[in-house]
């Protein structure tokens, strides 16, 4: 948390936030589509600072607007030789260190900073989460450790280039505005400069990252001088990182602070000074206070900010201040209590009948637990979340199956195993082996059991009945070593899929074609040895893949890894909390894949990938202009809001429960725009796809000939999502054949996306066709899509793995829109079954909740 010419501002924080991107909109990196989900790095074995920021996640809401930051202190704390502190810190320009109670915001104390190197000055400071210590940073790139009371800076380490860091080391502080802030998670020390620097330190021995710089939409973004993580206390189990830009007087937010990747949050609504401060404080009720110290129009307040929406509203001003003194820091000195925190993203049964909650970037902080497991006979072996209705199951050594209430442990009897009385061949009597591992099918619903004698059992949780499938094999020999498994595109909805295995005998990774028949081959080494005690997930959406295991010769806990799918290789994240040993493991969450869709007369509707003939929502749409009609839909992964364009020239935000269209934006000509500038959309039919990694709205078009021997040309329009701003990209097929592009869709469809592949559906030569720059409307080939389709109809690509690339085409001999499965690898679109609607789909987007 820094300070900058003096300004501080107490604010609601609530997460989230709509992000809006400049720059152009580029089709960036290539992305492969569908296949199987390499599993990414983690955090790079035991260093906590190694891609130490990935993975935050928004708090949940939870904020209370207008709570008084300094409910349950004591302003009285800290009391030495007579002089009572503050319940909060700033420094100032005048290198002194303040403290004033934020209720009234008047000086209380005040030292000026001694201990310094000669022409050396502070520039931030912020509090340690772990160890309450007041670090603060030196101009000349040292760390100190500062008495509140005294002043005196005492000398705690100097920033070096971490050896580690090899790609841009660490050579000294550029920029003349700092913001510091501890990453209260991984216990790192976030700096960030309006030169836009932006590094990662460990104070205790000063070794620094240099990381991405600040950018927004790759473009470097220079005025932000503060920034502040949620959750700031020391048990924090995830965190989220904001930033005050103090030239365009914006928040910004970010999801990969290591990459330095920026979205914009909103306006502060207020013209702010370079010299700036702001923090974040945890509520113990759950959410976060955000304030910040502000100087506005030559005057010092602080000010309550908006993490949703970025508004900073005055809440009182700092008084007893020097001269043309500003803050450059501020800090609350006496935090709340740590608040009871959220589940985490995973849950794991350990092996003594208990649930820890925890999140994959940061295993090592438990969020909940451990909490015994209740109400069971025999003891727990394994857990999993089902798709169908995102309940968490549980099966115990008796056969007998639960529903676990993750917040209290209480287990809810479901069923119990018994042979299915179709299974004559081999008919269930009892679980056999001692390590069990279960795992949902997610296409049909069933339970898969394997055990550790080769036992392969396929269970209906809701009758408890179970079908003996063939005992497992590996390369042909026997499969006694699998002690966990895991399904792949774990989501409802989900179309396919594919089963991996740990075998810990061979610490190998599995798979099978074939699980009914159980037979798997080797997929590669895990190049970690484990024991039994191993448990293995897929997550659902991006297909990353993690074992939780007991490594050999640590007996007694489990370390997280990461699983390349494609090769078995593992990486470590970290140890997992708590201490002992897991011995089931799984998603907290099953989300659901769930299709929007528009129809020529003006209705949108909504299903399951997997079942397009029963709709889940079907209203028209509503609040759009005299013959005015939607002809394409999309989420926009900056905000989440369907978004509509018209053949009107207009875009609008669908309200997806009553249909109801507003916020309508009409699309005009970039003033930058002077070659081919935008009048009005000039198609009949048309495909349209938010950038990920840009937030621009790629629009394309058929238009047919003007005439004998003219070719169709079609539009190829990148719109700013917020302004309406349009430019006009090159058209497509200005010499060569006819081109028909009726669809579009973009791969890593998410938020913080980094890279990204176009696609189009042409109709001209039924093919799917991709693009690597998408600006110059150069097309390739990916291969035929099998279906005669016309140019009605819309195509998508949805999940972090991109493995739902779905169509909603219109074949002539059809009577109504079709859903198809596009494999982007081969281009072949396999028919999943009609779209219950009449009029024909023109448009489609998918998302997961």
């Amino acid at each position: 948390m820094t300070c900058q010419a003096g300004k501080c501002v107490p604010v609601t924080a609530t997460g989230g936030g709509s992000a809006t991107g400049g720059g152009s909109a580029t089709g960036g990196g290539t992305a492969t589509g569908g296949g199987t989900a390499t599993g990414g790095g983690g955090g790079g074995g035991e260093e906590m600072d190694a891609g130490a920021d990935a993975g935050m996640e928004e708090m949940d809401g939870g904020t209370d607007a207008g709570m008084e930051l300094d409910a349950g202190m004591d302003p009285d704390a800290g009391v030495d030789g007579g002089v009572v502190l503050g319940d909060t810190l700033a420094l100032t320009s005048n290198n002194r260190i303040i403290s004033f109670d934020f209720a009234t915001a008047t000086v209380r104390t005040g030292a000026t900073i001694s201990g310094l190197q000669t022409n050396e000055t502070l520039v931030g400071f912020d509090l340690r989460p772990a160890t309450s210590e007041v670090i603060a940073l030196g101009s000349s790139g040292r760390l100190y450790t500062v008495d509140a009371t005294t002043g005196v800076a005492t000398l705690k380490a100097a920033l070096q280039s971490d050896p580690s860091d090899t790609t841009a080391p660490y050579v000294g502080l550029t920029g003349t505005s700092f913001g510091v802030d501890f990453n209260p998670v991984v216990d790192r020390l976030r700096v960030i400069s309006a030169d836009g620097q932006n590094l990662r330190i460990n104070v205790d021995t000063g070794a620094t990252i240099t990381d991405g710089t600040l950018n927004v939409a790759n473009v470097t973004r220079t005025g932000v001088t503060a920034t502040a993580y949620t959750n700031s206390f020391a048990a924090a189990c995830r965190t989220a990182l904001y930033y005050l830009d103090t030239t365009t007087d914006q928040l910004l937010t970010t999801t990969d602070p290591n990459g330095g990747g920026l979205t914009v949050v909103g306006a502060l609504g207020i013209d702010a000074s370079a010299s700036s401060s702001f923090d974040i404080v945890p509520v113990t009720t759950g959410g976060n206070t955000a304030f910040a110290a502000l100087t506005v129009a030559g005057a010092t307040g602080l000010y309550d900010l908006n993490l949703s929406t970025g508004a900073a509203t005055l809440a009182r001003p700092v008084t007893g201040l020097d001269a043309n003194e500003s803050l450059l820091g501020v800090v609350q000195r006496t935090p709340p209590a740590a608040p009871t925190q959220a589940p985490g993203d995973f849950v794991g049964l350990n092996d003594q009948n208990e649930l820890v909650t925890f999140n994959a970037a940061a295993p090592q902080k438990l969020c909940t637990g451990p909490t015994a497991v209740t109400g069971i006979t025999g003891t727990a072996r394994g857990i999993d979340v089902r798709p169908a209705n995102g309940l968490v199951y549980l099966l115990s050594s008796t056969a007998f199956l639960y529903t676990v209430d993750l917040t209290t442990g209480a287990a809810t009897q479901v069923s119990q195993l018994a042979a299915d009385p179709n299974d004559t061949t081999q008919p269930f009597t009892a679980l056999n082996g001692t390590d069990l591992s279960l795992d949902f099918n997610p296409t049909v619903d069933r339970l898969r059991v394997l055990s550790n004698t080769a036992q392969n059992l396929r269970v209906n949780v809701d009758t408890g009945l179970v079908t003996t499938d063939t005992d497992l094999t590996i390369g042909g020999g026997a499969g006694a070593g699998v002690t966990s498994a895991a399904y792949t595109n774990s989501f409802g909805g989900a179309l396919e899929t594919t089963i991996y295995a740990i075998d810990s005998m061979t610490d190998s990774l599995i798979t099978s074609a074939s699980p009914n028949a159980g037979t798997y081959t080797v997929v590669g080494a895990l190049g970690v040895s484990l024991t039994n005690n191993t448990a293995f997930e897929i997550a659902g959406q991006s297909n990353v893949a993690y074992v939780a295991g007991e490594v050999t010769g640590t007996p007694g806990v489990s370390s997280l890894f990461t699983v390349n799918l494609a090769t078995g290789a593992t990486t470590r994240v970290n140890t997992i909390g708590g201490g002992r040993a897991l011995v089931g493991f799984t998603s907290r969450v099953a989300q659901r894949a769930e299709v929007f869709a528009v129809t020529q007369s003006n209705r949108l509707i909504s299903f399951s990938p997997a079942a397009p003939g029963t709709l889940t929502l079907d209203v028209a749409i509503t609040g759009l202009g005299t013959s005015e009609n939607v002809v394409g839909v999309d989420f926009r992964p900056a905000s989440g809001q369907l978004v509509a364009l018209t053949n009107q020239s207009r875009l609008y935000v669908l309200d997806l429960v009553t249909g109801a269209a507003s916020s309508a934006l009409v699309m005009a000509a970039d003033p930058a725009d002077m070659s081919d500038a935008f009048t009005t959309l000039q198609g009949t039919t048309f495909g349209i796809d938010f950038n990920p990694t840009v937030d621009r709205l790629r629009v394309v078009s058929t238009i047919p000939p003007s005439g004998v021997g003219v070719l169709a040309r079609g539009e190829n329009l990148r719109v700013h999502p917020t302004t309406g701003a349009v430019i006009t990209d090159t058209r497509f097929a200005p010499l060569a054949s006819s081109i028909n592009l009726f669809a579009a869709a973009y791969t890593n469809s998410f938020a913080g996306a980094t890279s990204t592949t176009l696609y189009y559906a042409d109709s001209a030569d039924n093919t799917l066709l991709s693009t690597a720059a998408p600006n110059d409307g150069t097309t390739t080939s990916v291969g035929p899509l099998g279906v005669d389709v016309d140019d009605v109809g819309d195509f998508d690509i949805a999940g972090q793995a991109n493995n739902l690339a779905l169509g909603a085409f219109h074949v002539s001999a059809q009577t109504s829109s079709h859903l198809y499965r596009v494999n982007l690898a081969s281009g072949a679109a396999t028919d999943v079954g009609a779209i219950n609607i009449a009029s024909p789909v023109v448009g489609i987007s998918t998302r997961f909740r």
